[in-house]
C-alpha cells in the first residue's frame, strides 16, 4: 500500500523544521549482463568497463565515500537442483570432481577454488598455507536427472573462482557457479601482532570481459563424460588440436636432477656450494642403462644444468653449470637422443627467480612483481610441521613486463650456444601472477599476464620449438609437445564424493601427458593403477648419485631417487603401461564409469576397456575377476557389476 508521501517531500518537510533533509541512497551499482544464443549454447557476458559503482559519495558531514565493486557472483542459481533432483555437480578440482546432489555433507566448506590456481602475488594466507590441488580447467558443471548443464568461462577466467554447494546449508538449492573478482583486494595489517588492519586494493578495476558459455546436455550425454567431449571438441575447434602420432611405444618421462645448492664446509666453515647430481655423462649412462631394461621413447627432462642448478640464477643466458658438464657435452647428449629416437628436455624457470646476485640482469626493486601492499612478491617454502612459512627461504615472482625480455634472451642464447629445438618450461603452464603497482597505468592484472604468457608460447611455438611443460593449464595445452605433473587427482575435499579423471578425457589423445612421479608416491601401487586409469605415462624423477646426497638440502621432497634402487621396478612398469596403453595412445576416452566402491574403467574409441581395482579385495565385474589393487584389460564395454 502506497502513501503518496514521497522522500522529496519529507525533505522539504525536514527542512522546515530545521532538521538535516533525507540524503539520497547513492550507493547503486550498474551491472551489464549481455545473454546471447549461439546456435546451441547461450553465452553470458559483462563487459566489466561498463560496471559503475559510487565514487566520491558525500555524507551529511561532509566526507566521501567510495564503493568499489570487488566480486561478481554470476547466475548463482543458474540450473540450480532442488532437493528431490539427482545426479551430481561437477568441478574442476584437479583431475576433476564430483558432489554429489543432496549428499548431507553441510560440515564441509562450500568448494571454492581459484581457476589456474593461486596468484602470488597475492598475499592471502588462508589460500597460501593450503595446499589443494588446482584448478587446471575454466570449466564446471551440473547433472539433474536425465538433463545437464556444462559451462566453460571464456574470458576473464583467470580472474575466476568456482564455487558449489548443496543443498541444507544455505537454502534447498545445490548449485555451481562463477565468482570473477573485478578489483583484487586484500587486508593489511597495520602492526605486528595483526590487530588492526586496512583494505587495500588494485590500483584499478579489470577493464576487459568477463564471458561464460553454456552448453546443455541430455540423455545418454547428461554426464561427466559428454561434459569432457563437449570441452574437448571446444578445444579442438578453438585451437586446431591435431591427434597426438602413435606408431611405436608410449613416452616414458624420466627427469634427472643435475645439481642442487648445498651446504658444504670449507675451510670450517658452511658455505653454498652447487653439488652435482647427475653430470651430462651420467645422464647418458642413465638413459642407457634405462634402455637396455627394455624401457624405450624415453623423453628427458634434464633439471638443474643451468648455472646454480635447481634453483638457478636469472637465465637472462643460458649459462651452464660448469659441475656438471660443459656446452659440447650437453650438444652431445642432445644429438645422442635424437640419435636413438628419444628427446632432451633441458629445464628451465622463466616465471620465479629463485637466486638473487649481483650484474644477473635481476633487481627485485624494478623486477619483481608487486604485492597489493607495493612490496615485492615472495613465494616461501612452507614446514608443515608447524604450518608456517620458512622466512629465509623465498623465491621471487618476476613481474610480467619483464616476461617478454627475459625469454627473447633466454631463447637466443641457448638455440645458438646448443642448438637444441627442444626446451622444459617449470613454471609458464602452471603459474600466473600479476604486477600490483600502485600506478593505474602499470599494473598488469592477472588476465594481462596470460596474454603476455600466450605471446611467449606462441613465439616459441613460430621458432620450431617442442615444448615439456608442467603442471597443464588449459593455455597451455594447444603449445605443449608433452606435459608433466598433471592432475591426477583431487583434493579431496569433505563436500566432494567421487574424483574422476575428467583432465585426461579431455586431452588424451591430443598430448602426451604424465601425472606425479612414481617413486615420490606415498603408494606406488595406487599411482601405478592411477596411471592406468588416466592412460598417463610412468614418470620418474631420479638422480645418478645415491639419495643420501640430498640430504639437510631444501629438496628433501626427493627423499629416493637413485636411479639404480628404481630401475628394475620402473622397467617393470614400463613394460606392463606399454602393454595395455601403446595401441589406444591416439584414442579420446569416451566413457569413463565407477563400477564400484574403488573400482574405475576408462573406455576408449576402440572398445578397449581398462578396469582398475583400488581395493585390497578381489571384485568380480561382470563376470571377470579382478584381483585386489590389480587391473584388467577388456575389449568390450563393462558397465554394471
Amino acid at each position: 500500500m502506497k502513501s503518496g508521501y514521497t522522500p522529496a517531500e519529507c525533505s522539504e518537510d525536514h527542512l522546515m523544521n530545521n532538521i538535516d533533509p533525507l540524503i539520497p541512497n547513492r550507493e547503486i551499482f550498474f551491472v551489464p549482463v549481455e545473454y546471447v544464443l549461439d546456435g546451441p549454447s547461450l553465452v553470458v557476458r559483462i563487459p566489466a568497463r561498463e560496471i559503475e559503482y559510487p565514487v566520491g559519495i558525500v555524507d551529511k558531514i561532509g566526507q566521501k565515500y567510495s564503493y568499489p565493486l570487488l566480486n561478481i557472483n554470476l547466475l548463482e542459481y543458474f540450473g540450480a537442483a532442488d532437493t528431490d533432483s539427482e545426479g551430481y555437480i561437477f568441478v574442476p578440482d584437479g583431475s576433476g570432481a564430483l558432489i554429489y546432489l543432496n549428499n548431507g555433507r553441510q560440515f564441509g566448506s562450500a568448494y571454492n577454488q581459484p581457476v589456474f590456481g593461486r596468484d602470488n602475488a597475492l598475499n592471502v594466507p588462508d589460500e597460501i598455507r593450503s595446499f589443494p590441488e588446482p584448478v587446471r580447467l575454466p570449466v564446471f558443471g551440473l547433472k539433474q536427472d536425465d538433463k545437464a548443464f556444462f559451462a566453460i568461462i571464456e574470458d576473464g577466467a583467470s580472474l575466476a573462482r568456482v564455487k558449489a554447494d548443496v543443498s541444507g546449508r544455505v537454502d534447498n538449492y545445490n548449485r555451481v557457479w562463477t565468482e570473477f573478482t573485478l578489483l583484487p583486494s586484500e587486508r593489511l595489517s597495520l602492526n605486528v601482532s595483526g590487530f588492526g588492519q586496512m583494505p587495500v586494493y588494485q590500483a584499478r578495476p579489470y577493464p576487459g570481459d568477463f564471458t561464460i558459455r553454456f552448453l546443455f546436455l541430455s540423455g545418454e550425454e547428461a554426464s561427466y563424460s559428454g561434459m569432457a567431449r563437449r570441452y574437448r571438441e571446444y578445444l579442438i575447434e578453438k585451437h586446431g588440436l591435431k591427434r597426438v602420432e602413435a606408431d611405436g611405444p608410449i613416452p616414458f618421462y624420466l627427469e634427472l636432477l643435475a645439481a642442487v645448492d648445498k651446504k658444504e664446509p670449507i675451510l670450517g666453515i658452511a658455505r653454498d656450494v652447487i653439488h652435482p647430481l647427475t653430470t651430462i655423462g651420467q645422464a647418458q649412462a642413465v638413459v642407457s642403462e634405462f634402455a637396455a631394461a627394455g624401457v624405450g621413447n624415453i623423453a628427458l627432462k634434464y633439471n638443474g644444468w643451468l648455472k646454480g642448478g635447481v634453483s638457478h640464477e636469472y637465465p637472462l643466458k643460458a649459462s651452464m653449470e660448469k659441475t656438471v658438464g660443459s656446452a659440447a657435452q650437453l650438444r652431445q647428449l642432445g644429438q645422442y637422443m635424437e640419435q636413438q629416437g628419444y628427446a632432451l628436455y633441458p629445464s628451465v624457470s622463466l616465471v620465479n627467480v629463485y637466486r638473487d646476485s649481483m650484474f644477473d640482469g635481476f633487481n627485485p626493486k624494478k623486477d619483481a612483481s608487486r604485492l597489493l601492499n607495493r612490496l615485492e612478491a615472495k613465494v616461501f617454502d612452507y614446514r608443515l610441521d608447524v604450518f608456517d612459512r620458512i622466512m629465509d627461504e623465498y623465491h621471487y615472482v618476476l613481474s610480467p613486463r619483464k616476461v617478454k625480455g627475459l625469454v627473447d634472451s633466454f631463447l637466443a642464447n641457448y638455440i645458438g650456444k646448443y642448438g637444441l629445438d627442444t626446451l622444459s618450461i617449470v613454471d609458464m603452464g602452471r603459474d600466473l601472477n600479476s604486477d600490483f603497482s600502485d600506478d593505474p597505468r602499470r599494473v598488469i592484472d592477472r588476465e594481462e599476464s596470460l596474454s603476455i604468457t600466450l605471446a611467449e608460447l606462441e613465439n616459441m611455438k613460430k621458432l620450431g620449438m617442442k615444448l615439456l611443460l608442467d603442471g597443464g593449464n588449459s593455455y597451455a595445452i594447444p603449445y605443449a609437445a608433452a606435459l608433466v605433473n598433471v592432475p591426477d587427482r583431487s583434493s579431496r575435499f569433505t563436500i566432494t564424493n567421487q574424483e574422476v579423471p575428467f583432465y585426461q578425457m579431455v586431452i588424451h589423445g591430443l598430448v602426451s601427458y604424465a601425472g606425479q612421479p612414481v617413486n615420490l608416491a606415498a603408494d606406488k601401487q595406487a599411482t601405478f593403477l592411477k596411471l592406468l586409469e588416466t592412460g598417463g605415462s610412468p614418470y620418474f624423477i631420479l638422480t645418478g648419485s645415491q639419495s643420501f646426497e640430498l640430504k639437510d638440502t631444501a629438496y628433501n621432497e626427493y627423499f629416493s631417487s637413485y636411479y639404480r634402487d628404481w630401475l628394475e621396478y620402473a622397467a617393470a612398469v614400463y613394460e606392463q603401461a606399454n602393454a595395455v596403453l601403446a595401441d589406444v595412445q591416439d584414442q579420446f576416452i569416451v566413457e569413463h564409469r565407477v563400477l564400484a566402491d574403488r573400482v574405475h574403467q576408462t573406455v576408449y574409441e576402440s572398445g578397449k576397456s581398462v578396469i582398475v581395482n583400488y581395493d585390497k579385495e578381489a571384485v568380480a565385474v561382470a563376470g571377470h575377476v579382478i584381483e585386489g589393487e590389480g587391473y584388467l584389460v577388456v575389449e568390450e564395454t563393462v558397465y554394471d557389476n
